[in-house]
């Protein structure tokens, strides 16, 4: 998160009131964990998640910067019959950029978390046959387009999403604001092989080629990426998408960078050429047609 992301690490008190909690629009309010001699009703209570707490600090960062990263590594607490209480250690991210939004540089990061932890994960657009632990299908924050799910071991154990408009309304927010949530404390001790490969760095110089498509409003553009993940050309190192941009209420565009190269050889032109004719033709044929004009 330092390195990769250039974030800069918060600590917020476990505790929460009621008025955050309502606030954030959360339904959860932990009655069962209210403090017997609370030091004010701001924190009479121990916290069911990190989103209202980091929505806080959010609203305090964004009247002195246009722009900031920050993340959290901490507990939420969860009612619990048997023991009184569920401890959950959870990694929490909030991007903010006053003018254009960050939801992509945040879907990046978290994928190249994971791959560095090397976890099985997947993230997806949300199955409403599947409720995410983290947060409610009906929360008022939750964006009806930038949401994902994060599924570990086939788990649902975190998101990535813009928070609408309308919560951060109420805490006074005026830009774009990006959250992402992992819950970490059903692997966090648990030993992970190692499934590192290492390559030497490469000799010859690489390319990039950026290309814009069409795609509908409702098509998550992790689908969109997912069609060039699947295309079989060695060369083909990474592809990222580097921007969506809204073309009507009912299209948009999907802007994606791949990364070419051959560790044995320089690139031909003509390579590139009809790599290019390769991406272009397998996104044109899942249909996502390149833009014009």
């Amino acid at each position: 998160m330092v390195y990769r992301g250039r974030a800069l690490e918060i600590y917020t008190y476990p505790f929460t009131g009621a008025k955050l909690l309502q606030q954030a629009g959360w339904d959860v309010m932990n009655e069962n964990l209210v403090l017997a001699n609370a030091l004010s009703p701001e924190t009479d209570r121990m916290r069911p998640s990190l989103v209202p707490s980091l929505l806080e600090k959010a609203a305090l960062n964004q009247k002195y910067h246009s722009k900031y990263r920050l993340f959290e590594v901490g507990r939420s607490y969860i009612e619990c019959e048997n023991e009184f209480s569920e401890d959950r250690h959870q990694l929490g991210v909030i991007f903010y950029d006053k003018s254009e939004s960050p939801f992509m540089e945040v879907l990046n990061l978290m994928g190249d978390l994971l791959e560095s932890l090397n976890l099985n994960a997947q993230i997806q657009p949300p199955n409403p046959k599947f409720a995410n632990p983290l947060i409610a299908s009906d929360w008022v924050g939750r964006h009806p387009n930038e949401f994902l799910d994060i599924r570990v071991m086939g788990k649902s154990c975190g998101f990535i999403g813009t928070i609408h408009p309308l919560i951060c309304r109420n805490f006074k927010i005026k830009g774009n604001l990006v959250m992402a949530m992992l819950d970490i404390t059903d692997f966090m001790d648990r030993p992970i092989k190692d499934k590192t490969k290492y390559k030497p760095l490469p000799k010859f110089p690489g390319s990039t080629f950026d290309c814009t498509v069409v795609a509908d409003t409702d098509v998550p553009a992790a689908d969109v990426l997912g069609v060039l993940r699947k295309l079989k050309l060695k060369e083909l190192e990474d592809t990222r998408i580097v921007d969506v941009y809204p073309l009507s209420e009912t299209q948009k565009t999907v802007t994606l960078r791949s990364w070419l190269l051959d560790r044995e050889k320089t690139l031909s032109p003509d390579f590139l050429k009809s790599a290019e004719d390769q991406i272009v033709a397998v996104l044109d044929k899942a249909g996502y047609p390149l833009k014009q004009g």
